[in-house]
């Protein structure tokens, strides 16, 4: 289970679904679909195709590869440890390793 705090609380549970709340909140569900509603909205379904609108935009692009722009930049790394920064922007390279840092702290 993994847990972190990000502006304001986010929690991730583990396996198999993902939940947390981030600035206002965020959802996650596993396997092989993905929504959550962040600032605004980002939708993400799966798999094979990535989809969702963060402040402004996010790319992603798979499989093998994530990469986004989350208002500025975050960055994830795995296995077995998270940090992202999610007021900057936001790299996430698979598979393997997530690392991003969010704001202000993450806690996993």
């Amino acid at each position: 289970s993994y847990h972190w705090n990000c502006l304001h609380e986010a929690r991730l549970s583990l396996l198999g679904s993902y939940h947390w709340n981030c600035l206002h909140k965020a959802r996650l569900s596993l396997p092989g679909s993905y929504h959550w509603n962040y600032l605004h909205k980002a939708r993400l379904s799966l798999p094979g195709s990535y989809h969702w609108n963060y402040l402004h935009k996010a790319r992603l692009s798979l499989p093998g590869s994530y990469h986004w722009n989350y208002l500025h930049k975050a960055r994830l790394s795995l296995p077995g440890s998270y940090h992202w920064n999610c007021l900057h922007e936001a790299r996430l390279s698979l598979p393997g390793s997530y690392h991003w840092n969010c704001l202000h702290e993450a806690r996993l």
